[in-house]
């Protein structure tokens, strides 16, 4: 499934875009001086006090500012929630207008694998979107419920708590009436801190059961222009330096979450600093391991999931490794506990590994940001090269000013800790990764696609000279320096003939190699179809006289999905898309699909969204219409004490119904032998088949 939509370039800046140097210390200076006390504290049994901030609307402002100020509370646990003030909160606009066209595109379904509190987590990916309210019925059906509180400790409400209200039962159930539809959660008085802590057992307890869906990383944002403090999509932070849009990371990501919903143990791409923040629904409980404790963290993780371990040295990066509090206190290893509610933030710190889970429907809004403290932190952070969306940050070039100084002149000296660029045997991989505005898509929306468009890598070759620390590159042409060489006694070497041959058009997301073929923005191809159907990539149009196509997103593609193996073909090359019904993971080429006659659809939605989806044949509509169509022809037949002649273990035996399930279009019939069996509608006759036959 796929939406293809036309992404705006939206610019990203901010006050403190590009505040000079003197400016950021002073400011520090300022938040300093502030000196904001937290309001109260969640502490557990290994010790771990988590800050619980609830300030004044004059510290909560300027936000930069209160996290600087904030900065050593923080860091000590890992972690903190900020109570805002009234004043703020009130202040919000009203979202009921703008939950009406929001989409859950492609949530995850989330599987658990383990024993005694260690589990690994897999995502699959769904090809199918929600409405919020189609998103809201699904978390009210009774394998995505929380359990209800202990009777024992039911309180004058318990016999109405899992009963919504009459207005929110009503919305639920009409259908046409948009309008009247509740997005907000109206059981929020329910989540008191003890019935977190039953919620809290038995999500460790179930973990293994009824998996649930996860609406996580939707890039948008509720927050507008409107809100000019704590806009998490507009956040006043450093990484507005960046000059480039990184979803997560600068621009905000939305997250709809249901029970047991989960984020598993991390820390944020770069080692920087989150924000989250829920807009509506229910809490989240979050678990954190303060930075000082990060070491022996990652050494008890390293041993648990050893084998993921010597693939990845940056493995915890993956988000798929779960463990208990539990588990972790009885090595030895403290972990804080806190619990998030709606209209709370929650922030993050580097080096505290955090991990969670929703306990019920909800939204919330998150993005990574970085303050001056962080800088000399990102310098050292590393990344996951095994993941195409790795975040790849220069801290050196882009945060000079602040890093010793800001006195060298590093953009001609060759330092001792870049050397080791030189004589490197390719590139590194991922050095930039996730840029939506690269020069090449900047190019690709003035020029015609039939120019010709050279990259040149300015990494060192492996043959370059050893330069001293202090040696200034020249900026003399490779010509002008080798005429100024004594070149007299080099040899003259004749040059090798080189055989040219050209390299067919191949579609990067298919093996198929018929159909048209449309340019991507690396300068590859890709058949346009495949190109609707994989649910990262779409096709955009250049603004030129002849409309030219090109297709966007092959970055974006997760290593998962081209490891999948096409079931028509049997070959991994290219990337795979799946069935669109939720329960199956049948994997095909949209090409090769197309080919075998899958059935293959688009649709558009009430937004004007295309959506392109994809059935295998086991699951192909046409085909469930038509057995739709024969249960019902067959269906008054299907009586109660009905002689019958149904089919078993390939041969027809004579019975009488005894049970009828419309829902599965099935009955239970008592053969004559005293043998009785299930069998489906499809698989009965009213006469004797032999009969019949003869």
């Amino acid at each position: 499934m796929r939406v293809t939509h036309n992404q705006e370039k939206t610019p990203v800046s901010s006050k403190i875009a590009h505040r000079p140097q003197k400016a950021l210390r002073l400011e520090s200076k300022l938040a300093a001086n502030m000196n904001i006390k937290p309001y109260s504290y969640s502490e557990t049994d290994s010790g771990v006090r988590v800050h619980i901030f609830k300030p004044t609307m004059e510290e909560f402002k300027d936000f930069y500012t209160f996290v600087t100020a904030i900065d050593h509370y923080g860091k000590e646990a890992g972690i903190v929630k900020v109570i805002p003030p009234e004043e703020w909160a009130q202040g919000l606009p009203d979202l009921k207008e703008k939950v009406q066209t929001l989409t859950v595109k492609n949530p995850i379904e989330q599987m658990f694998t383990g024993r005694a509190g260690v589990y690994k987590q897999t995502n699959v990916e769904l090809k199918r979107g929600y409405s919020l309210k189609e998103w809201q019925k699904v978390c009210l059906r009774e394998e995505h419920r929380p359990p209800p509180e202990r009777q024992a400790k039911a309180r004058e409400f318990a016999n109405k708590k899992r009963k919504l209200p009459a207005d929110f039962e009503q919305t639920n159930n009409n259908e046409e009436k948009t309008d009247d539809f509740d997005y907000r959660w109206p059981n929020q008085y329910l989540y008191t801190d003890e019935y977190c802590r039953e919620l809290e057992g038995q999500y460790w307890k179930s973990i293994l059961y009824n998996t649930p869906m996860y609406g996580a990383d939707m890039m948008g944002s509720l927050f507008d222009s409107r809100t000019t403090s704590w806009n998490v999509d507009r956040l006043e932070n450093l990484l507005n330096r960046l000059n480039v849009s990184i979803p997560g990371v600068n621009r905000a990501y939305l997250y709809f979450g249901m029970w047991k919903a989960t984020f598993a143990w991390h820390v944020e791409d770069f080692d920087l600093y989150s924000i989250n923040y829920i807009h509506f629904g229910a809490p989240k409980q979050w678990y954190v391991i303060p930075p000082k404790f990060a070491g022996e963290f990652e050494s008890f993780m390293q041993g648990q999931f050893a084998a993921e371990h010597r693939q990845c040295r940056q493995f915890l990066r993956h988000k798929m490794f779960h463990v208990s509090p539990k588990v972790l206190s009885d090595k030895g290893i403290p972990c804080g506990r806190l619990v998030q509610r709606q209209g709370e933030f929650v922030i993050t710190f580097p080096y505290g590994y955090h991990a969670g889970y929703n306990l019920d429907y909800n939204c919330a809004e998150s993005v990574n940001f970085a303050i001056e403290s962080w800088v000399p932190l990102g310098r050292r952070a590393k990344f996951c090269p095994c993941q195409g969306d790795s975040v790849k940050i220069d801290v050196g070039s882009t945060f000079r000013d602040l890093l010793d100084g800001g006195t060298k002149d590093e953009s001609t000296i060759v330092s001792e800790n870049e050397r080791h660029l030189i004589g490197s045997n390719k590139c590194p991989p991922y050095a930039v990764s996730r840029i939506t505005n690269s020069p090449l898509r900047e190019l690709l929306n003035k020029k015609y696609l039939h120019f010709v468009l050279i990259y040149i890598c300015t990494y060192l070759s492996k043959k370059a000279p050893s330069f001293s620390t202090k040696t200034r590159i020249s900026n003399v042409s490779g010509k002008r320096a080798a005429s100024s060489r004594n070149s007299a006694d080099a040899p003259v070497k004749k040059p090798k003939k080189i055989k040219l041959v050209q390299k067919q058009e191949q579609c990067e997301l298919c093996p198929v190699p018929e159909g048209p073929l449309c340019r991507t923005e690396e300068a590859l191809f890709a058949h346009g179809l495949c190109a609707s159907f994989v649910p990262e990539t779409y096709i955009a149009t250049l603004d030129d006289d002849e409309g030219t196509e090109y297709v966007v997103g092959l970055q974006a593609i997760p290593q998962e999905r081209w490891e999948l193996t096409c079931e028509v073909c049997n070959s991994r090359n290219g990337a795979c898309i799946q069935c669109a019904e939720l329960k199956c993971t049948r994997a095909f080429h949209a090409a090769c699909a197309q080919k075998d006659k899958y059935h293959l659809q688009q649709r558009i939605t009430q937004n004007g969204e295309f959506i392109y989806e994809a059935f295998c044949k086991s699951h192909d509509p046409r085909v469930q219409a038509e057995i739709a169509r024969k249960n019902a022809e067959l269906a008054p037949f299907v009586v109660l004490g009905a002689e019958v002649w149904a089919k078993t273990m390939g041969a027809w035996y004579k019975g009488v119904i005894e049970a009828r399930d419309d829902a599965r279009a099935a009955c239970r019939v008592l053969f004559n032998d005293g043998y009785a069996k299930t069998v489906h509608w499809r698989s009965l006759r009213f006469s004797d088949p032999e009969a019949t036959a003869a």
